[in-house]
This record gives C-alpha cells, structure tokens and sequence, in this order.
C-alpha cells in the first residue's frame, strides 16, 4: 500500500510509457508522478494530460485528473485540455475533464478565439464523423457552464458553424431545450445565410422549425415589408429591390455598397474562389497592416498556388480567406489578405455546366470522370498529363469551376481541372442489393451491427455507437456524394441518409443499404461492377401544366394562378412565399437546371433576372409552362443560322427593323437607341422568336430573328475585320489602352500590359449584357498564356500580321500605325562602344545634332521574315512606352 502511494520523479520517456502501455503495473505509474504536470516538450508546452488525451486513453486521463495537482486548464500550443478533446478524443474523455470543477468549459484558443463547444462542431480529422461530434456536443450542453452563445473571432457561434458544414444533428441540439430563444431573430437569419451559402438547406429548416412564436413574427414581418415593397414596384427597377432585400433577409445584413478587387482589378465578392497572386518577396510588404504573414505557411500556399474561398471582407475591406476549402470540409483555415495580394480565379454565381450526358453540373455536385482515355485524352487537351490515368473511371467533387468554365474536380485528396464533357453527374447509387438509389429514394439500413460496422470505414463517414439506434431502419436518400479529402486508391461513392420522423442524418456505405422504392436493377446483380452515371436509367418523361415535356436546359415561367402555385410548391426545397410576387405576378423566366428522380425539377430562377444560375429552387412541373424552344435554331436577315447564345446585332433601318417587329415583341421607343448593336440570345421563345437581354440584366426582349445579323467579325483599330481564329496585337499605347477597356469591354485589370507586344489569337466575339448600357458593343476574347482576355477590338490592330515580311510597305506600315520614324543608317555616326551582347552591340552615337544610343544587330546576313518582325516589334515595344530617358521615336533602319 506505501508503494502504490509513493510518489516518484520518473523522466520523459518513463512517464510516455506510463500513459501509452497497455501493461496495467505499468499504467499505474501515471498515479505516482511526483510532478503530473511535468513538461515533456518545451517548444509545444506538452504535458502528460495531453499525451493522454491525444493518446485517447480513458484511464490515463482518470488517473491524471485524480492528482489534484494536475493543471485540466493547462494548453499545448495554445489548445486547452478540454478543446484538445472536444475534437481529437472521444466522449468519455471529455466526460472526465468535466467532472473537474476547476475547469474552465469556455476557455478560447488561438486568434480565432474558439471555444471546445465550437471545437467539437467543426475542428479535428476529416473523416472525423458528424455522429461523434454530436456525441460530445451534448456532453458539452449538459454542462450548465457551457455558453452555446460565445462568438469567436469572426463573430460565429457553434450554431453558425453547424450550418456551415450541414450538420444538421448538431443544430437541432444547439436549439432545443430553449435555446433558441436565446438567440436574436438577426442571429438566426445569418446562420440561415450561412446554411444557404454552402448548400446546407434542411439545417434552415431546423433552424425555422426551433425558432419561438416571437422569433417567428419578426421573421414575418421582414418577409411582409418585402412584399409590400414588391407590391409597388412593377418594373425591373422594383424586382432589382426586390432581390437586394431578398438577399439581405440571406446574409442577415444590408445590401453590399462597396465593391472590392483583386490585384489585377477583377470584382470579388463572398464565396469566390481566389489565390495568392504574389511570390514570397512582395507577400509579407503587402500584408503589413492587412493581417500579416505565417512564414510556415509560404511553401504551401505560395508554391503550391493552393485555392481558398472568400468567406467575408472585414471592417477594412480586407478579404477573410478559407485555405481549407479545398484540404477538408470539416475545418477551416482563415487568413486576412490585402486584397492586392489575391487573384481571382472563379465566381461563387453564374458557373455551371453541361457534362457529357446533358446534365446541368455545378459547384458541389458528385462526378464521375469517363473511364476511357482515348476519348478523355483529346478532350483535355492542355489539361491532359498521365497522372490522371488512375482518375479515370473515378467519383469526386466539383470543388470550383474556373473563369474558363472548366472543373476543378477533386477525387481522393488530388485535385485537377477536367473540360466538363468528360465528367458525368453522379445520379444514384448501387445499393447492397444491386439496386440504383436516388436522391429522394427509401432504403433500409442493415439490420446486422456486424456488417455495418465492418462497411463503415473512415471513407464511408466511419462508425459510430450511435447508429446502431438506425439499424434494420427504413431511410430516405438525402444527397450523393463521395469522401474527396479521403486519400484511397478506390474512391467510391456514399450516400447520406436521413430518417423519415425527424432530421437526424449520415452518411453511409452504400452496400450497407438495400433498396425498397424507386429505381431499376442494374446489370451484374448485386455483386457486378459498379455501372457508370451514364448507365443510370433516363429519367421520367416530365411535361408542365399544358402537357409540354420539360428538358434540363428548358426556360419555364409559374402561371399566373398565384395561389395554385403556393398549393404545389408548399414545402419545396429554396421555395418562399416572398418569391410570388416576383416570379408569378412578374412573370419572370427561370433556366431548368436538372430533373429529378420524384418528378420534381430543379429551376435557376434567377437566371434571367440577376445572371444567376447557381440559385436552384424545386418546383413541381404542374406550377410551371414552358417558354422557350428547345434546341431552336433560326436563320437572321442574311439567311444565317443563329443559335442561343450567339451575338446578332439588330438591324440599323429603323423602317425595316418595326415592319419586321409586328407580331414578333413589337415595338418600343427605347430600342432606337440600340438598333445596329449587339445582343446576346439567351434563348427561343415557343414561336421561334429571340428572346435578349436588353441594356441590363433583366430586361428581357422579344425580338424577330429576320431583324438580326449574326456578329462573326467585327472591325478593329486599323479598319479591318477580325474573327474567331484571327491573330491580332494591341496596337495603341498602355495609356490609350487602358481608357479603351471600359467595364463593357471587361474593364482594366493588372496583366494587360503583358499583351503588348505578344501575338494574341480571337477566341470568341460577343457583347457584355451584363453591363447597363444604353450603347452595347462587341468585345473580343483572346488567349494569352492559358488566360483569356475580353478587350476593346479598337484596341487591337491586324497591321503586324500584312504584308511581306521585310518589305518596304510593310515597314512604312509599321511607321504609319506606331508613328515610328525610321532613319537611314547612313545618317547615323557611332562614336563609342557602350556594351555588347550575343544579339548585338550598342553604341554611344550622333543623329544630326541629337546624341542618342544605337543597338547595331550581331548578324552578317539580311534579316528577313519572322526575325525582322521581333526587331521592328521591339521598337513598337518601345514606342508604347513612356521614358524619361530614352528617346523612343528614333530607330535605325538596319
């Protein structure tokens, strides 16, 4: 009995074996330490609690905890004990730490401030699963010290970041038992905004669901004022106030008044995808004031260019950045960033995509890429390099689509960009009986803990204690998707089920499920190969309330009926009321973006009305009529075929573009402003007519195709025509081009100057609808370094490219277009050697009476061809700048 009581010194490695030996006379050690709160690592200020915690040993922790001495509020870098176990332990070990009352439940950590409540929602592994947090979040909530309402740095609550990765479990219980109340309605309506933004949709539910009668006449007075205000607007000017306020009930603030932009000048905005746009030299002068520098960050984030999504801009106007974005969808990695630090490199709206089956994808969505590289290998083009080999035939996660259109797809930790029609949308599941499940579909659970347990792997969400309350359970099929941040040479796809009394989900292995509605057997039974999306069976035949058969990529508008509507779309997935006045009494047009399984299809109701087609809403076909014509083509004034998509431009008479408009939209005053100018067709009406933006988004018109021409080149500076496929290059100076680009012809941005003086190729010739202008006009893209421009075509010159090379007309053309004059080297006298080069030598030299320098070119033949072209171009180069020094109009002729 002494001997059990004695207290000994033992040393670092004596006291590590303590608590990490399964030996029981060895474990009894960790009860004699004489110092229990001895430091084992200096630089990380570890102690044995930590090692035990970490260790996940129960009793290791017990033992500890008995020593009255041991520090439960001790840190290791910065951690408390009982944050470190919210996220990287096990229940029971938190159980113990709170048992302590000397403990501190709300001790924060770090410049995030956050607590172990919020700790336990989001921190820790990615595999980490939702039902174990959950676990320890009720532990936690047990406890009367924990405070549920403490906000961390960026003002998040657990709530907050409950809705930001869908754990809807875990919301339900930070909101029962009358804390809800507690919350202000404001508070709610942002997690709301949150839950919205990153496609957490039933966590809004729950959060409406818990919320008091009180909450619940605040939040319908918000949603009245709205309609009360949409009931006096009727124009587009009213549903532009409409939408502001709409998403400002979303964000639970005010509209955004300032705009803010990278370091090339692109528009950012919340939710867009950004990088580093500097090197390791310029970061840490541009960071000072804006947040600083983790110098142990550099090598990943500037040397491998990693992305991260903007989460909000600060009181500053600096940009808050997720760096985990992309690593792992249950913990985050915010860094503040000058904005001239950052460069844009894809929009959070307006990025969807068709893939190879006609399917509408987008940012979030399962995919799987085709298993065949003779087709894949060619469509990738620049993109194609053979470590993609072992993704082929794979499932993996849309994480962002660049500003090209393609997909940044991420399968098993490897991230790639892929063209879109080489991915197919992921639409079910094969269950463990050989049965293709959808979303929307019931399953039953296993009834055999055994096998569940053994089909649970870390890729699959893991097990839980908690599932087997699920097991032999009937189910309904949430979403598809598939472990991305899961390193494994197998992906395979899962499913998150929920049960059908309540909201309670997870994901599981999908063979740990068998089929009970919907859904046809696939080939090979329950054992045979996983069948690809494409061998999914085709979906319903669904037609709208006239019988006409609705396609993915269809334009549908509600009818007129408003309370019909209101009947069908009660409980409809993004469905509100507040959105009645807008799109039934409005009657305004919304882009079908997929069709489900239910019947149900999936709209972009703000398509044509904020460019936005990222926002999908369910709607029951019945409450819908089809407005466009599909796969429509039409021939304009000149008998070409014209497309959706295309830019036309309207015919200049305005005596024959009014006869050719009666019956096709008619006419209006307002058009004269813009007949001979370009529109965009976004798509055909069901009598063939276009239907374009006009002048602002949201303005649509109805014009006849007859009055159009299709746009198919358009002149540039020196008067010539330039189409797709041409090459061109700027032909003014930086000065004048940087007035040239005007937000129509897609703005100024930093690496324009790096066009000067570089062959540039037309990729496409269109007009920026988006732009409100009473005077649209055709803007041209060009490539540059696997990025694509728009650019003003009186910017851009096809003078370089005429003429024979080393000619006298061509250099005369040179002269004229550059206002260069060129000097007969016989007027020019070298007086002294200043340096030589291999490509030349240049002289200290006399031109008349003006002392200037001269490079005489190192070759003993006659330049002709492409090799005089780059010395003329170099004086070009020089003429477009501006130098105080050099004299840039005088050029030698040899």
């Amino acid at each position: 009995m002494g001997l059990a009581n004695t207290k000994t010194n033992f040393d670092r490695g004596q006291i590590i074996e303590a608590i990490t030996s399964e030996d029981p006379s060895v474990r009894r050690n960790v009860s004699r330490m004489l110092n229990p709160n001895m430091v084992l690592d200096t630089a990380l200020g570890l102690k044995p609690i930590h090692v035990a915690i970490l260790a996940d040993n129960v009793d290791a922790v017990k033992r500890l905890l008995a020593n009255n001495l041991t520090d439960v509020n001790c840190r290791v870098q910065g951690q408390p004990c009982l944050l470190l176990a919210a996220y990287s332990s096990n229940v029971e070990v938190v159980k113990e730490l709170l048992k302590r009352k000397d403990l501190d439940v709300n001790a924060v950590a770090g410049d995030k401030k956050v607590t172990a409540l919020m700790a336990a929602v989001f921190d820790g592994k990615a595999d980490r699963p939702h039902a174990l947090r959950a676990e320890i979040v009720e532990v936690l909530l047990r406890d009367p010290r924990c405070d549920f309402q403490i906000t961390d740095a960026d003002n998040y609550t657990a709530l907050t970041y409950a809705a930001h990765i869908g754990n809807a479990v875990v919301a339900r219980q930070l909101l029962r038992n009358g804390r809800a109340a507690r919350y202000s309605i404001d508070e709610l309506i942002g997690d709301i905004g949150v839950a919205v933004g990153t496609g957490h949709e039933p966590v809004c539910d729950i959060i409406v669901e818990a919320m008091t009668t009180e909450q619940k006449l605040l939040l319908a007075k918000k949603i009245s004022s709205m309609k009360q205000a949409a009931a006096q607007r009727a124009n587009v000017e009213g549903i532009s106030a409409l939408l502001d306020q709409a998403h400002a009930l979303l964000d639970g603030s005010a509209p955004a008044t300032k705009t803010h932009v990278d370091a090339e000048g692109a528009e950012i905005a919340v939710g867009d995808i950004i990088k580093i746009a500097v090197g390791a030299d310029r970061i840490k002068a541009l960071q000072a004031g804006h947040g600083g520098w983790p110098d142990e960050l550099s090598k990943v984030l500037l040397q491998k260019t990693v992305p991260a999504i903007i989460r909000k801009f600060d009181s500053d106007g600096d940009v808050v950045a997720d760096f985990h974005y992309i690593m792992t969808d249950e913990s985050e990695m915010k860094l503040t960033l000058n904005p001239k630090a950052v460069k844009l490199i894809s929009k959070a709206t307006s990025y969807t995509a068709i893939d190879g089956n006609g399917n509408v994808i987008r940012r979030g969505d399962t995919v799987e890429i085709l298993d065949n590289e003779e087709i894949v290998k060619p469509l990738m083009g620049r993109y194609w390099n053979d470590q993609l080999k072992p993704m082929l035939g794979k499932p993996g996660r849309i994480m962002f689509f660049d500003l090209d259109g393609d997909v940044h797809v991420k399968v098993a930790q490897q991230g790639a960009y892929y063209v879109p029609k080489v991915l197919t949308l992921v639409r079910s599941v094969k269950t463990g009986d050989g049965m293709p499940a959808e979303i929307g579909d019931t399953v039953r659970i296993t009834s055999s803990k055994v096998e569940l347990e053994r089909l649970q792997t870390a890729k699959f969400g893991g097990w839980t204690d908690s599932m087997e309350n699920w097991l032999g359970k009937e189910m309904i099929v949430r979403s598809i998707g598939c472990n991305c941040f899961f390193e494994t040479d197998v992906p395979e796809c899962m499913m998150q089920v929920g049960s059908t009394t309540n909201n309670v989900s997870f994901w599981v292995n999908p063979k740990a499920t068998r089929h009970l509605t919907g859904g046809l057997p696939q080939p090979g039974g329950p054992n045979g190969r996983q069948q690809a999306a494409a061998a999914t069976p085709p979906p319903k035949v669904i037609k709208d309330a006239m019988g006409t058969v609705i396609h993915a990529g269809t334009v549908v508008s509600f009818i007129k009926d408003a309370d019909q509507v209101q009947r069908l779309q009660a409980g409809k997935r993004g469905w509100s009321d507040r959105l009645l006045p807008l799109l039934v009494t409005g009657r305004l047009p919304g882009l079908v973006t997929a069709l489900k399984a239910d019947g149900d299809i999936e709209v972009a109701a703000l398509a044509f009305v904020a460019d936005d087609r990222e926002t999908v809403i369910v709607v029951n076909p019945s409450a819908v009529t089809v407005r466009s014509k599909d796969n429509h083509e039409a021939t304009d004034a000149s008998g070409k075929t014209i497309l959706r998509g295309n830019t036309v431009t309207l015919l200049e008479s305005e005596t024959d573009f009014r006869a050719l408009q009666q019956g096709h939209g008619s006419w209006t005053d307002d058009m004269s402003s813009f007949l001979g100018k370009p529109i965009v067709i976004q798509f055909f009406d069901r009598d063939g007519d276009i239907v374009a933006m006009m002048g602002k988004v949201g303005n649509l018109r109805c014009f006849n195709p007859k009055a159009t021409n299709k746009v198919e080149k358009v002149k540039c500076r020196d008067g010539k025509d330039v189409a797709i496929g041409s090459t061109v290059r700027v032909g003014v100076s930086l000065a004048d081009f940087e007035k040239l680009q005007t937000e129509q012809f897609g703005g100024w941005g930093s690496r324009l100057p790096e066009l000067v003086d570089r062959t540039l190729t037309v990729q496409d010739i269109s007009c920026k609808y988006q732009v409100e202008t009473k005077s649209p006009a055709c803007t041209i893209k060009v490539k540059h370094e696997d990025r694509h421009f728009w650019l003003n075509p009186m910017a851009v010159t096809t003078s370089l490219m005429t003429g024979s090379a080393g000619s006298g007309g061509h250099v005369e053309d040179l002269s004229r277009q550059h206002d260069l004059k060129v000097i007969p080297f016989e007027q020019i006298k070298l007086e002294k050697k200043l340096g030589s080069g291999a490509f030349g030598t240049v002289y200290l030299s006399k031109w008349s009476v003006t002392r200037c320098a001269v490079k005489q070119i190192a070759a003993q033949d006659i330049i002709e061809g492409p090799e005089r072209d780059r010395i003329l171009q170099e004086a070009v180069t020089h003429r477009l700048g501006r130098y105080t020094d050099i004299q840039t109009d005088r050029q030698a002729d040899r």
